[in-house]
């Protein structure tokens, strides 16, 4: 008899959550916790919406300076090729660094007195002063 008296009680349970839960609601229910849990994630997780829209932003901006940096690159190359085949610019080069010269031709140094002992001298050296030394080690 006792189990009858528990069966009833389940029942009766039962048939009262149907009631009071249908299943329309009880969708509904699972639906808007659902879509609470989508929105929270979004705006509040890991990978949220505004990291993504940073990362988007970092992104143009890094393509923007790929862009600039393989155009510089390109006017470098081409600057490279002129310099290399330019046989004026290289001769200049040889005669300013080298301190090369023509047949009949004198090359004079200007010398500068030296400045006072309040302001710094420059400690890198002149070609010449280069030249000099190494003539002076052999």
């Amino acid at each position: 008899m006792h189990y009858s008296k528990g069966k009833r009680y389940s029942k009766g349970f039962s048939t009262r959550l149907k009631k009071v839960i249908s299943v329309d609601s009880f969708l509904k229910l699972v639906f808007i916790l659902l879509l609470f849990y989508t929105g929270a994630s979004l705006l509040f997780g890991d990978k949220n919406i505004f990291s993504y829209i940073n990362k988007l932003k970092q992104e143009k901006q890094l393509k923007a300076e790929i862009k600039k940096l393989g155009e510089k690159y390109v006017a470098l190359l081409e600057k490279k090729r002129y310099l290399q085949q330019d046989i004026f610019y290289i001769e200049k080069k040889a005669r300013e660094d080298l301190g090369l010269k023509k047949k009949n031709e004198d090359i004079y140094i200007l010398v500068e007195k030296e400045k006072k002992k309040d302001n710094i001298t420059s400690k890198t050296q002149r070609w010449i002063d280069k030249i000099i030394k190494a003539y002076k080690d052999r």
